[in-house]
């Protein structure tokens, strides 16, 4: 299951992913320094992006923002997700 526009604490983040949730992070991910510190707390295995945040959602800033938390390509962290994708869709 996936927690779709996470913005909550590590604490909360740690406990769904213990209990097997994927966390989806959108537009608030570039505007929230705490959720960037969240964020770079979360294993990329149990994440996603949004895609419909809000009408001025730019997904691809989204997955700049994310590569340079995470201090990773853009490419890899595509792949990751990608990746993430099939673990639970497919």
């Amino acid at each position: 299951m996936v927690i779709h526009g996470f913005n909550k604490k590590i604490e909360i983040a740690q406990l769904l992913i213990e209990k097997g949730f994927y966390l989806s992070f959108g537009n608030d991910l570039i505007i929230n320094d705490k959720l960037k510190e969240v964020f770079l707390n979360v294993p990329l295995e149990k994440v996603f992006f949004e895609t419909d945040d809000n009408l001025d959602l730019d997904v691809e800033n989204v997955y700049k923002i994310a590569a340079d938390i995470k201090k990773i390509p853009v490419k890899e962290l595509i792949e990751i997700i990608y990746q993430n994708y099939l673990e639970l869709f497919i």
